[in-house]
């Protein structure tokens, strides 16, 4: 089965989101595709986890608002990882609220050529109601690093 995770961030601020699969026995090949809404995510990268690492992979990510893995291993691959991490960055304008990852897995073959079914997964990226006063900072406010904000000044 594939595990989708969940994650928090206010808009202009970045997330990770884990594919992971639990239970491959003697996976050989691997198609998924993973849909995200591009009103509210901007995808930043891609990283292999470690279930790929002796795969012959190839990710696509030229389509907005879908994310295209074709893997492949020559002896299969046995247990539990992780298969992606995606990093979004919430759209500076996005409205408070979730948006759904949803993951789609097309086909899937065990080492002796035999269909295997997994499942999908979906995981959700909330944005949440920006405070009023977050990022504003009283007259004079001083940082170590020799900041200085100050009465309107935001972050």
């Amino acid at each position: 089965a594939i595990t989708v995770s969940s994650a928090e961030a206010y808009p202009g601020n970045s997330c990770y989101i884990d594919v992971d699969a639990a239970g491959l026995s003697n996976l050989a090949s691997l198609d998924l595709e993973i849909y995200y809404d591009s009103e509210i995510l901007t995808l930043s990268s891609v990283t292999n986890g470690n279930l790929l690492a002796d795969s012959l992979a190839s990710v696509n990510d030229e389509t907005v608002g879908v994310v295209k893995l074709s893997a492949a291993w020559l002896s299969g691959v046995n247990g539990s990882g992780r298969i992606l991490r995606l990093q979004f960055q919430v759209n500076p304008d996005a409205p408070a609220g979730s948006s759904r990852i949803l993951v789609a897995v097309g086909d899937a073959h065990d080492v002796n050529l035999n269909h295997v079914h997994i499942s999908g997964g979906t995981g959700t990226v909330t944005v949440p109601e920006r405070p009023d006063n977050m990022g504003n900072f009283q007259v004079g406010t001083y940082f170590p690093n020799g900041t200085v904000f100050r009465q309107g000044d935001s972050v």
